[in-house]
């Protein structure tokens, strides 16, 4: 479900869907007294426990990728709600003309929100979730801490020194501005990603510099003995004051350009903002960030798991060269041979993979 989800429209018609959630309930003018939202962790995904007009218990997407709420059509069909209006949403099968229903009341993590509405979609998008929470959300300003498991939404500041971090922070989305030294782009702030992925065209661009040339490349080799690289590890992202050390970093494929990366460059994703702790606020029109990542992890082999009855892969470890070349649990490998350096794997219609190995450091 990595894929982003913008809502089209004017200017005017964007406000009055992104906004439409509500100030919450309980929380005080400005922020100053601010409300914790738990989440909860799911195979690199943030969920959040919601309410929609008084029905409870469903689990949402934390996505700050999304410019509005989604909610799935099995929860619109069961609890009756209306149909209000219609939006144009890109997202990665490119445009299509979503319905949009009202809710009364929304509820996230025990926070009242009001009177909202969201974009209906069917499983085919949404996977088994409920929903998305989007980045209206964290209006109007809010501390994220993936690594703690929570959000503090109306938070003004935080105990943590934190450090100004270059982006530019709209109503409707947060876009960090930077990227690989000598590569400026425009990412987006994406807790619905998994992982940070760039654009075939700014990958275009990164690999003319000098931070590239130094980076540890992640590749395999393909039926025809191409070798394919998937992802690149440089030695940091800067944007501003604000610097990650050893991004793992994945390339798009040319057909995400007009979904998943109009008019930006990446998205920074789970795998990224988790270590920080994030100040976003809507408001002011700032983000600051703060933390301490812990050092990259090496792997002596592709971090590969194999069931020894069938050859299914049971386990890729994260950020692993077998995760960054695209392989996933549940795929069978039909065949494995190992020399210095590589792994060579048979798959079902695809003859041979060979995976580089190399330690991540």
């Amino acid at each position: 479900m990595q894929n982003r989800r913008q809502v089209l429209g004017s200017g005017a018609a964007l406000a009055g869907l992104a906004l439409a959630h509500g100030q919450a309930r309980g929380q005080a003018p400005g922020g100053a007294t601010p409300a914790i939202v738990s989440l909860s962790e799911q195979r690199s995904r943030f969920l959040v426990e919601v309410g929609v007009d008084g029905s409870g218990g469903y689990r949402f997407v934390l996505d700050t990728g999304a410019s509005t709420h989604f909610i799935s059509t099995r929860l619109v069909r069961a609890l009756a709600l209306p149909r209000v209006d219609e939006r144009m949403v890109r997202g990665h099968a490119g445009r299509n003309r979503d319905t949009v229903v009202g809710i009364t009341r929304l509820n996230v993590g025990g926070l009242e929100m009001g009177p909202s509405r969201a974009i209906a979609w069917g499983p085919e998008r949404l996977g088994n979730h409920d929903g998305l929470i989007g980045y209206p959300f964290l209006y109007p300003r809010a501390v994220v801490a993936l690594g703690a498991s929570r959000i503090s939404i109306g938070a003004a500041d935080t105990a943590m020194t934190l450090v100004p971090v270059r982006a530019e922070v709209m109503r409707n989305q947060a876009l960090l501005l930077g990227g690989i030294p000598q590569a400026d782009g425009r990412f987006v702030f994406d807790t619905g990603a998994q992982a940070c992925t760039i654009s075939d065209t700014y990958y275009a661009r990164v690999r003319d510099t000098a931070a590239y040339r130094g980076a540890v490349l992640l590749a395999y080799r393909d039926a025809e003995g191409a070798t394919r690289v998937t992802a690149f590890r440089p030695a940091e992202m800067r944007f501003g004051d604000f610097v990650m050390t050893h991004p793992v970093v994945r390339i798009g494929q040319a057909a995400d350009r007009d979904g998943l990366f109009h008019g930006v460059d990446g998205l920074l994703g789970v795998s990224l903002l988790r270590p920080y702790t994030w100040a976003i606020d809507q408001a002011a029109g700032t983000l600051m960030a703060g933390g301490t990542p812990s050092a990259p992890v090496a792997y002596e082999g592709s971090g590969l798991r194999l069931s020894r009855a069938d050859g299914t892969i049971t386990a890729i470890a994260d950020g692993s060269p077998a995760f960054e070349a695209g392989l996933r649990p549940g795929q069978q490998v039909l065949g494995l041979s190992q020399a210095p350096g590589r792994q060579v794997l048979e798959l079902p219609g695809q003859a041979r993979v060979e995976l580089e190995v190399r330690a991540l450091l």
